[in-house]
């Protein structure tokens, strides 16, 4: 019976620290992801009509490129914003800027670490052994700036920030959520 009683505490206990990782790997996908606005407060945005593109010097790879350019369309038309040609003398000029940047993640793992602990004494006081585990990461960022056409000073700036998956269909969904914070609040608001 006692035995038992051992093995059942011992299966609660487990799946509480579990649900506790669990909950903690949650959050930080959550988190992941950094999107950052900033804008020239003095300026009136309701006086921009028009937006042309311009050439990107660090334009996204592959069919990311004309996703990016789709993706600011979408939501600077929304904001009631018509899309013209560079020649038609545009309010606002839109240049995107992409990249990935690839580094290397090596995480360590000792699961006896304390003498002590939830479980009570440890039978291992001397050298423990880690175990250690390293992947790439990807990390994509996208810069988004308006420029106002007239005296050439930029006035808006997103940026967005986050892990790339090994999925392409989780990508483009990560890309619409930064899209859809970075134009949360767009056009802002003269204060």
């Amino acid at each position: 019976m006692y035995r038992i009683a051992r093995s059942v505490e011992a299966v609660v206990k487990l799946s509480r620290v579990l649900s506790f990782v669990l909950l903690l790997f949650f959050a930080s996908a959550a988190w992941a992801q950094k999107v950052d606005v900033d804008w020239n407060r003095n300026t009136d945005f309701s006086k921009f009509k028009t937006y042309a593109w311009i050439e990107s010097k660090h334009p996204g790879k592959g069919l990311w490129n004309q996703r990016i350019i789709d993706g600011v369309d979408a939501k600077l038309a929304k904001a009631g914003l018509k899309k013209v040609d560079a020649s038609a003398k545009p309010d606002l000029e839109v240049v995107y800027n992409a990249g990935v940047k690839e580094h290397t993640v090596v995480e360590g793992y000792d699961y006896y670490y304390h003498p002590w602990g939830w479980y009570g004494p440890r039978p291992w006081f001397g050298p423990r052994p880690v175990y250690t585990d390293s992947y790439q990461e990807k990390e994509a960022t996208l810069i988004v700036d308006l420029v106002d056409n007239s005296d050439k000073e930029m006035v808006w700036r997103g940026t967005a920030r986050d892990t790339l998956a090994d999925s392409s269909e989780r990508n483009v969904k990560t890309f619409n959520k930064a899209m859809d914070k970075m134009f949360k609040n767009f056009p802002p608001k003269k204060k």
